[in-house]
C-alpha cells in the first residue's frame, strides 16, 4: 500500500475507490480493481487526464509527481500538499536558524583569534556585538521552527 495513492468517492450513491499505482516514472490507475490506463509522470511537469468512475467524469492529476483526483473540479489531496509544504517550510526555518548560529559562533571564534593574534580591526566591539546577534538570531528561529506545528 506505500506505493499506492487511493480515493473513494460516491457516484450515483455507489462507492467507487479509485488508486494510482506507482511505477517508478509512472502510475498505473485502477478504479474497482479495475486497470484503466498509465499515465506517464515527470517531476517537472504537471500532466492531466480524463477518468469516467461510474457515470461522474473526474481527472487524474500528477503535479510534481505526486498523483491527485479531481472530482467537480475539487483536488481530492489539496490538505497532503498543504501539509508536506507545511513540513518542509518547518525544516528550511530549522535550518536557517542552525546556519545563523554557526555563523555567529565563526564570528565570534575570528573576533577572539585576531584578538589574540594582535591584528588590529576597524570596527572594534561591533565584532562581538554581530556575533552575539547573529547568534540570538539563529536561537530564535531554530525555536520558532521547533514550535511551529509539525502538521
Amino acid at each position: 500500500m506505500k506505493n499506492q495513492q487511493l480515493w473513494n468517492i460516491r457516484v450515483d450513491g455507489t462507492r467507487h475507490e479509485v488508486y494510482a499505482e506507482d511505477k517508478g516514472n509512472s502510475f498505473d490507475i485502477f478504479v474497482d480493481g479495475e486497470f484503466r490506463y498509465n499515465v506517464r509522470s515527470d517531476i517537472n511537469l504537471d500532466i492531466e487526464e480524463d477518468l469516467t468512475v461510474g457515470s461522474k467524469r473526474c481527472r487524474i492529476a500528477i503535479y510534481r509527481g505526486v498523483p491527485d483526483l479531481i472530482v467537480d473540479g475539487i483536488l481530492l489531496n489539496a490538505d497532503a500538499e498543504i501539509v508536506r509544504k507545511e513540513k518542509q517550510e518547518r525544516r528550511l526555518t530549522i535550518a536557517a536558524g542552525i546556519l545563523l548560529v554557526a555563523l555567529g559562533i565563526f564570528a565570534m571564534w575570528m573576533y577572539m583569534a585576531m584578538s589574540v593574534s594582535g591584528q588590529d580591526f576597524y570596527f572594534g566591539a561591533f565584532g562581538p556585538i554581530f556575533a552575539i546577534l547573529v547568534s540570538a538570531a539563529g536561537v530564535v528561529l531554530t525555536l520558532y521552527g521547533l514550535r511551529k506545528k509539525a502538521g
